[in-house]
C-alpha cells in the first residue's frame, strides 16, 4: 500500500493542481474586468481567439501569453519536483488542459485548451515551443484563421512527441489531448465551410470600428 501510495501520489497531485490552474480563464476574466461576459460575445467561447475578436489584438496576446505561462509553470515546475516519476509532465498538461476545457465555476464550458498545450510544450521543451509559435505565426498569416495555426501547432507537438522518444504513456496522452483540440473547434470548421467564420483581420478591422463609432458617440453626447 505504501509503494502504491509513493508512487501515485506525486501524479494524484500534479493532476489536480494542474486542474485548479488550469481553471484560471484569462479570457473570462478579461471580458469581465471590461464589463462583459465573453461567453455572451464573438463565438462564445472564453479564449484567445474570441478574446482578440471582442476586445482586441492586445487583450487576445495577453490571455494567450496567461494560458501558456499557467500551463509551462505547471508542467516545468511536475518535471522538476518529480524527475523519478515517468510522463509526470504529460499528466500535469492533461489536468491543465482538463480544467481550462472544463471549468467547474463556469459550468464545465471552456476554452479549447490549445493555448495551454503550446505552454505544455514550453514547459518541456523550449525550443519546441518557438518552433510552434513561428509555426502558428506563419500558418495564421497565410490563412488568416488562427485556429488553424493552433490546430496545426497542435497536431505538430503530437509528432515531435512521437518522434521524440517520449514514452508510450506521453504519446497517448498527447494523443488524446489534440483529438479533443480537434474536436473542440467544431464551431470554427462549420462556420469556415459555411464562409461565416471570420478572419483575423476582419476581426480587428471590425473592432476598430466599433471603438471608432463609441468614440464617435462619445464625443457627440459630450
Amino acid at each position: 500500500m505504501y509503494a502504491f501510495l509513493k508512487t501515485a501520489l506525486p501524479y494524484m497531485f500534479c493532476f489536480v493542481s494542474a486542474y485548479l490552474a488550469g481553471t484560471v480563464n484569462f479570457a473570462w476574466l478579461t471580458a469581465k474586468k471590461h464589463g462583459f461576459d465573453i461567453r455572451t460575445r464573438g463565438s462564445g467561447n472564453p479564449g484567445t481567439t474570441n478574446a482578440g475578436r471582442t476586445m482586441g489584438l492586445a487583450a487576445g496576446a495577453a490571455v494567450f501569453a496567461g494560458d501558456v505561462v499557467k500551463s509551462s509553470a505547471m508542467v516545468f515546475s511536475a518535471g522538476f519536483l518529480f524527475p523519478e516519476s515517468p510522463a509526470i509532465q504529460m499528466v500535469t498538461a492533461m489536468g491543465c488542459v482538463m480544467g481550462h476545457m472544463y471549468p467547474f465555476y463556469l459550468d464545465y464550458k471552456g476554452g479549447k485548451g490549445i493555448a495551454v498545450l503550446l505552454g505544455a510544450a514550453l514547459g518541456m521543451d523550449w525550443r519546441m515551443f518557438l518552433v510552434l509559435l513561428v509555426g502558428i505565426a506563419v500558418i495564421t498569416f497565410l490563412t488568416d484563421y488562427l485556429f488553424i495555426g493552433n490546430l496545426t501547432a497542435i497536431a505538430g507537438f503530437w509528432v515531435w512527441c512521437l518522434l521524440s522518444g517520449r514514452n508510450t504513456v506521453e504519446v497517448v496522452i498527447l494523443f488524446c489531448l489534440t483529438a479533443l483540440s480537434f474536436w473542440k473547434p467544431s464551431g470554427n470548421t462549420s462556420r469556415l465551410m459555411a464562409g461565416t467564420e471570420k478572419g483575423i483581420r476582419a476581426s480587428l478591422r471590425g473592432h476598430k470600428a466599433a471603438a471608432a463609432e463609441k468614440t464617435a458617440a462619445e464625443e457627440s453626447d459630450s
